[in-house]
């Protein structure tokens, strides 16, 4: 069946599935982890917290729940989105305000989101791996950092006195890894408890570095894009910095 694009049936038939995406999106409730204490780029300032919301009417606690649900699915699939840009498409739609974008631009953009997504992470990763390059080359000049042929760079803040863990074992590791922008992604230190995880799981810099350690030893990596996610995962495209922690080889 062919949908007129301005008939009733074609925005009823819009409207139901954009309830039925939304709410067939499961909601991973428990397996959030709330982050008690933001960690924001020094070079960026912090998102605007949204106003508080009147939950007392049905049609707002409607609206606050796909909101949550919408935001939640994005969330899942670690999609970043500009919530001011969403709002203000949802405005213009809604107040019948002539699109910033063209319909054609828009029914572009949305048959295929990943292709400009891609364009965006390709755009990035070629920034990153200039500023990558820069940084590695400087950095391996600076006194008591040492470069493996791999292109890891290390330096040994605290040696170890321990064994050195082989590659099938698990260890025991305090760390802390923040971008070269010094934006700290991920830190045990201020969760509380160092994490246990197998030399395999880990990036194949991390790995590489801690093979070489022995247990006591505290020293920071510094990951080329190819030891680090490479062009996947949460941080794609960028060189990292870790601080790292053996505290305990468990075989």
């Amino acid at each position: 069946m062919i949908l007129e694009r301005n008939g009733i049936a074609f925005r009823l038939a819009l409207l139901a599935f954009l309830l039925m995406f939304v709410i067939s999106t499961p909601v991973s409730g428990a397996q959030h982890e709330y982050q008690e204490q933001a960690v924001v780029d020094k070079e960026e300032e912090p998102a605007e917290e949204p106003p508080e919301v009147d939950l007392s009417k049905s049609i707002s606690r409607i609206s606050y729940a796909m909101g949550y649900k919408i935001g939640d699915m994005f969330q899942n699939l670690k999609l970043t989105i500009i919530p001011d840009a969403v709002l203000k498409g949802m405005y213009d739609a809604r107040k019948n305000i002539r699109p910033a974008l063209t319909k054609a631009e828009i029914k572009l953009i949305l048959r295929d989101p990943k292709r400009y997504m891609i364009e965006d992470i390709e755009s990035v990763a070629q920034k990153n791996e200039v500023e990558e390059n820069l940084f590695l080359q400087a950095n391996a000049k600076r006194e008591g950092v040492v470069t493996l042929d791999s292109g890891l760079q290390y330096s040994v803040m605290r040696s170890g006195t321990g064994k050195k863990p082989k590659s099938s074992d698990l260890v025991k590791i305090n760390y802390k890894g923040r971008t070269l922008k010094g934006y700290v992604f991920d830190n045990t230190y201020i969760k509380g408890e160092p994490s246990k995880l197998a030399i395999t799981s880990l990036l194949p810099g991390m790995a590489e570095a801690l093979l070489l350690m022995q247990e006591g030893a505290k020293w920071e990596i510094y990951l080329p894009n190819a030891l680090a996610y490479g062009n996947q995962g949460p941080m794609a495209g960028q060189a990292l910095i870790f601080e790292v922690e053996l505290l305990e080889v468990m075989p």
